[in-house]
């Protein structure tokens, strides 16, 4: 699998077309509450793929994507992570 672009996602579908791109899926085969990890999404390919969005201004830990791994809730990670919502709700 390989990241199919550096770009922050700016909406859920934007997020969707990027993992589907990534895992090498047809967009209606992803669902929003898939499990990434049981369709084969690895670690490497997760921690690049996270590493780019963190160096385009994601500054979620990686540890919140493995302990989340469905496409609807990176999407809460990444959004709330890039308006600051998450560490506004946790402190």
């Amino acid at each position: 699998m390989k990241p199919h672009t550096t770009d922050v996602p700016e909406t859920f579908d934007a997020l969707l077309a990027t993992l589907t791109a990534t895992a090498g899926m047809e967009d209606e085969e992803l669902l929003p509450d898939d499990n990434l990890f049981e369709l084969g999404l690895d670690s490497v390919t997760l921690t690049r793929l996270i590493g780019q969005w963190r160096a385009a201004g994601v500054t979620a830990p990686l540890a919140d994507f493995l302990e989340r791994p469905t496409p609807e809730e990176w999407w809460e990670i990444v959004r709330d992570s890039r308006t600051g919502a998450g560490a506004a709700a946790t402190g």
